[in-house]
């Protein structure tokens, strides 16, 4: 076959049939003004609504293919989720837009070498119908692997009310000293490439103002700051702080926690997340909502295990499609978690009460813990940490001219202090008047979790409720 042949397959008769597949109202919906990070498309307090009616979807938000650095094909990714039991998964490879055509492998390339006829057969036997890739002909005569689209992707796994895939992109930059900077695009289908800029603030700017540049509505897409603690505290809270339109970011990703840790310091992606929340609620500005993620790129565990042990967030929407999914997130209708799930979320406007009940699966050696940070708590820097870090670094860190050297600032230990702890399955707080926002972290200590570095048993986090929306 030739690869243009292969294109009439895979790509211009599955977009036809997608596109026509998301009828009018989606068409509808891109043709709206753009809104602001503080319009409604992002107002509402979290959990505040009628749940009447609405479902928890389980998702995945990051995760690579042999696109990037992964090491399969989009289809095998996304049908290794949707065997999971998820009920979404978005595609983030980095500095490429899922919706971009696709270039073909090589077959003696890096990445053609990957691909093994047992591999080909091991997902036709597991997915029976399905083609994990075709080979083609490239215009130089080249034998070269060819796979799905996201849209012919989507037409062959997506399933009203089981199963959804979204595009995306994740944007890698690498600022100065060997940092790096990662933001996901959800439902984002422009090409966006990292301009690398010289500084952390300078880089995060460009992705904000890129992301911003090339969506036709804000309440069809969200852009999320990830792992803001890797590669080694890399992105400090005051910068996001001071950027109220970056509303998501990571507070768990699976795959890529600190390689160094702070000696005779812990700092934590939830100590970063309250700092950043402290410094707006005092400001009076949107808080920023923390996700869980993969962050897969190695499949071998998925095609071994069908369950799987990492992050991931539940969405509580009207309906599992890309606008019911994005209009979730944006209204902070979701939690994050590394294995515990929630039977309900629920805050009371009227009595300014959050309550939380885990799921009966996990029994009631729970750990509730409500926290926050109370008005006139101390924002400055505590303490300035430099440290040199020892030995040589490895040959991945050594190709980014990493930097041995960090500083990173301290905070006031009140900055995200626990209100409240109960040990059990339901609990509840009422947010007093000095309060400036309250979220849930719940534990389950006894059931064991191996797969990440933190944290050592499942979690799962609520989104902030600041007191500024009650007002």
């Amino acid at each position: 076959m030739k690869l243009n042949d292969a294109d009439d397959v895979f790509t211009s008769v599955g977009r036809r049939r997608f596109v026509a597949g998301l009828g009018a109202s989606a068409i509808s919906m891109a043709a709206r003004p753009l809104a602001a990070a503080d319009s409604p498309a992002f107002g509402g307090i979290p959990y505040s609504s009628n749940a009447s009616g609405r479902k928890w979807y389980k998702g995945n938000t990051h995760m690579h293919t042999i696109r990037s650095d992964g090491d399969t094909f989009p289809i095998e990714a996304a049908a290794l989720f949707k065997r999971a039991g998820y009920h979404f998964t978005c595609f983030s490879d980095h500095n490429v837009s899922s919706s971009e055509p696709q270039k073909p492998i090589p077959v003696d390339s890096y990445k053609g070498k990957k691909i093994s006829q047992e591999m080909r057969t091991n997902f036709g036997r597991d997915f029976p119908g399905l083609e994990l890739c075709r080979t083609v002909q490239d215009d130089k005569g080249r034998e070269c692997y060819i796979s799905a689209s996201i849209e012919e992707i989507a037409m062959l796994l997506d399933e009203p009310g089981r199963f959804l895939t979204i595009g995306g992109n994740e944007v890698s930059a690498a600022p100065t000293a060997g940092k790096e900077l990662h933001c996901n695009f959800i439902n984002y289908s422009k090409p966006c490439r990292a301009n690398n800029k010289r500084t952390v603030e300078e880089c995060l700017d460009w992705i904000r103002d890129e992301y911003s540049r090339n969506i036709s509505d804000a309440r069809t897409s969200i852009m999320t700051l990830n792992h803001p603690l890797w590669v080694s505290y890399d992105v400090q809270p005051h910068i996001v702080a001071e950027r109220p339109d970056i509303r998501f970011f990571e507070v768990c990703n699976s795959g890529s926690m600190p390689r160094f840790n702070l000696p005779g310091m812990e700092f934590t992606h939830d100590k970063w997340w309250d700092v950043v929340n402290t410094m707006r609620a005092i400001k009076g500005q949107p808080l920023i909502y923390g996700l869980a993620s993969d962050d897969i790129h190695g499949y071998n565990p998925m095609r071994k295990k069908t369950k799987r042990k990492a992050g991931y967030v539940q969405v509580l929407a009207n309906e599992l499609t890309i606008p019911g999914i994005i209009e979730a997130f944006q209204r902070g209708d979701f939690y994050a978690s590394t294995g515990l799930n929630l039977a309900s979320v629920h805050f009371d406007r009227a009595t300014r009460t959050l309550s939380v009940e885990v799921d009966p699966s996990f029994g009631d050696d729970c750990r509730i813990e409500f926290i926050g940070s109370k008005k006139g708590v101390d924002t400055s820097v505590q303490e300035i940490v430099k440290w040199e870090i020892e030995g040589k670094p490895n040959k991945w860190l050594e190709s980014r001219h990493f930097s041995m050297h960090r500083t990173v600032e301290r905070y006031s230990d009140k900055i995200g202090s626990v209100f409240k702890t109960v040990k059990g399955r339901t609990a509840s707080y009422t947010m007093l008047p000095d309060d400036l926002y309250v979220r849930a972290k719940v534990a389950c200590p006894h059931n064991a979790y191996t797969n990440n570095r933190e944290p050592d048993f499942p979690i799962a986090w609520t989104q902030p409720i600041s007191a500024k929306d009650m007002l």
